[in-house]
């Protein structure tokens, strides 16, 4: 493709059906895309190329086209807010016996996540929780207290805001290190001791399996931001909860074994 052009793309609204673009010059304060440009005989990832388009085009490969895949910012909008009106009419469906089992559903699962999780932390000493792996991002630590703070944020603050007591269960400061977004702290005065932060954990799950059984249908119907799964409600979150926690699961595990320990079935 040449330098600064882009493509037109033709039946811009029949999505799923194939568009076809043609080349065209740059037009003025255009979105700009990365695509992925392949040919018919040959599906590399190795090209790349910048292109316009006015909503997401997919074609399949033929002689004298390239084949792409890309999205603008504007299309993945149009995707997500498609998505939502599906995912809050599935939600409106839902009735309250269906509700309340999968509340009860998640305690469950959470409970099983959370007991696997500690069967990871058992036996890493306490020396490795504050050191990153060589090719890692974070350690045992950042992982440990990021599980604290988003059971709280998904099961409790996310369900019946903040309540008396919470700021001694999850203080700010806990939010502040190891929140989403945050990235894992180095300086050892401002990690918390290993026994701190599993006693921190241990604290909001408590409070948290306590709390959930007690949640209405009524109010875990009422609509919620992401994250979620499957359902943009209150109950989404607590969806999302055990799902989240087998995610970090998995890094703790993968951690495990970049600190030469043993792995945990």
């Amino acid at each position: 493709m040449a330098p600064g052009y882009g493509l037109n793309c033709y039946n811009a609204r029949s999505r799923p059906t194939p568009q076809y673009c043609s080349l065209r010059p740059p037009e003025p304060d255009e979105r700009r895309v990365v695509i992925k440009a392949t040919s018919r005989l040959e599906r590399s990832n190795e090209s790349l190329a910048n292109a316009s388009c006015n909503d997401s085009c997919n074609w399949p490969g033929e002689t004298g086209f390239a084949s792409a895949e890309f999205i603008t910012r504007h299309d993945r909008q149009i995707h997500m807010e498609n998505k939502l009106e599906q995912s809050t009419q599935a939600a409106n469906a839902l009735s309250e016996a269906s509700i309340l089992s999968m509340r009860d559903a998640v305690v469950g699962q959470v409970d099983f996540a959370r007991r696997y999780t500690l069967g990871l932390l058992e036996n890493v000493p306490e020396e490795l929780w504050t050191i990153i792996p060589a090719g890692a991002t974070s350690h045992i630590a950042w992982q440990v207290g990021h599980l604290a703070v988003s059971q709280y944020g998904l099961m409790l603050f996310r369900q019946r805001g903040r309540a008396e007591g919470d700021l001694e269960l999850m203080p700010g400061w806990l939010r502040k290190r190891f929140g989403r977004g945050s990235l894992p702290p180095t300086n050892r005065e401002e990690i918390p001791s290993r026994s701190e932060l599993l006693q921190l954990l241990s604290n909001i799950h408590e409070v948290a399996m306590a709390t959930v059984p007690t949640l209405s249908a009524q109010l875990l119907a009422e609509p919620t931001e992401m994250p979620y799964a499957v359902h943009p409600i209150k109950l989404g979150a607590l969806l999302f909860c055990p799902l989240h926690e087998s995610i970090h699961a998995g890094q703790i595990g993968l951690l495990r074994r970049m600190h030469g320990l043993e792995s945990v079935r």
